[in-house]
């Protein structure tokens, strides 16, 4: 999924170029094929370019999924028994999680250069339930494997902050958590907690959480 969404839609503004999508019932399960989301491709988007040493993400996103306007929907991008991409999306605001991978036999879920539970300035909690979900329980078919949430790479840099539970739940075999800002502001220097976790692993492994690779430690702070 592309966007090319023209200011003068309702739900953008047309001086900042901000579109909100607020759905106002439950979205489906992606439970057929491999679809991605590139937040990236809406007009003025542009990922982040901070290195580690300098901090923080400058990331400009534009397209911000939202559960605001629907108290009772759970998930915002759920995955049941694929995978994809999730791109350049502030998503905030769904009682459940941000993005869950938790499906069964989910594999290859990738989630970089997204703001989970802030605005889209990275600079006030917009909380889910939980940023990421990954899922962990082979016996009962809930067993996702190979996700990546975050990268090596300045512009794989999520930033996952102020949700009511976990900013990542991870599950399942074969994650990798790398260069995220996990319960930190955008910039990187101020408080904007995970109000319990800010990574859960409890999973079969293999995994990762950050490494020696440059760019692949993770903040991780005031959860």
């Amino acid at each position: 999924i592309e966007f090319d969404i023209p200011g003068s839609d309702p739900g953008c503004v047309a001086a900042t170029g901000v579109c909100r999508i607020a759905p106002l019932s439950g979205l489906p399960s992606i439970d057929t094929g491999e679809l991605s989301f590139d937040g990236y491709t809406q007009p003025n988007a542009a990922p982040n370019t901070n290195t580690p040493a300098q901090g923080g993400s400058n990331a400009q996103l534009r397209i911000v999924l939202t559960g605001a306007s629907c108290p009772g929907c759970s998930s915002g991008i759920s995955y049941f028994t694929t995978g994809g991409t999730v791109r350049g999306l502030v998503i905030n605001g769904f009682s459940g999680a941000a993005i869950d991978f938790a499906g069964r036999n989910t594999v290859v879920g990738i989630v970089e250069g997204c703001f989970i539970g802030t605005d889209v300035t990275g600079t006030s909690a917009v909380p889910n339930g939980v940023g990421v979900s990954t899922g962990g329980n082979p016996f009962g078919g809930d067993f996702s494997s190979n996700a990546r949430v975050g990268g090596t790479l300045p512009a794989q840099r999520n930033v996952i902050s102020g949700q009511t539970g976990d900013g990542i739940s991870g599950g399942g075999a074969n994650f990798q958590i790398l260069g995220n800002l996990i319960g930190t502001n955008g910039a990187g220097n101020a408080n904007l907690g995970n109000t319990s976790h800010g990574v859960l692993a409890q999973a079969s492994g293999p995994n990762e959480v950050g490494g020696t690779a440059a760019g692949a430690g993770n903040v991780i702070a005031f959860n």
